[in-house]
């Protein structure tokens, strides 16, 4: 799939004033609205499978925490199956991966100004210990230092089954957004990443019904 074709999934930057890109405001509203009961600074975007959008409504997301002023930070998390950098058309030589390893420091592996307010981290070089990497206090520090850096994060998150990554990953975060498409999950599926989330204290938000 080409960069541009990816590029125009963000419809909260190719089409603001479409019905599409306003359902992901009401999702940004969502959020904030839990947020008075918890602070929610790392949200993560998950699924039960791939290709249900998790990555494009986490894109979209941070482009519209972006629009509203806040220093937001984007990661793709997902070290199996990486897809971000196509969105914005930018490299993934560097990023999370070189940064666990310490084959690069910070500044070197993010983005920024993909868009006005928003910088991106990808996920950067392929890893054959994705799990061990998200599992690392390395990881854990990193985003601690992060969250200290931006007003909000968004992180794109490895679908619930079939691996560990996003229940590690969740234990990071403040709060999880479970994506399903209309007429590709099962009803059990979405239950069963549902309970990994828990499992783990995610803090599952809501669920996001796709197409």
């Amino acid at each position: 799939m080409s960069a541009s074709t990816n590029k125009h999934k963000l419809v909260a930057i190719a089409n603001p004033s479409s019905r599409h890109a306003e359902s992901y405001r009401t999702l940004r509203a969502n959020i904030q609205f839990a947020s008075r009961d918890r602070k929610l600074k790392v949200v993560l975007v998950t699924s039960s499978k791939p290709g249900e959008g998790k990555t494009t409504t986490a894109g979209n997301l941070a482009v519209l925490y972006a629009q509203l002023g806040k220093k937001t930070l984007l990661i793709d998390a997902n070290l199996r199956k990486p897809d971000l950098h196509r969105y914005f058309n930018v490299a993934n030589r560097f990023g999370l991966t070189n940064v666990l390893s310490e084959e690069a420091i910070l500044e070197h592996a993010v983005t920024a100004n993909v868009y006005p307010n928003l910088t991106l981290m990808t996920s950067g070089s392929p890893t054959a210990f994705p799990s061990e990497m998200l599992a690392s206090e390395r990881f854990a520090q990193l985003m601690a230092t992060l969250r200290e850096l931006y007003d909000i994060i968004i992180v794109d998150a490895p679908s619930s089954l079939g691996t560990a990554d996003s229940q590690q990953i969740a234990t990071m975060c403040d709060g999880s957004v479970l994506v399903v498409r209309r007429g590709a999950s099962r009803r059990g599926e979405a239950h069963e990443a549902v309970a990994k989330l828990d499992h783990v204290h995610a803090g599952v938000i809501g669920v996001v019904l796709n197409r």
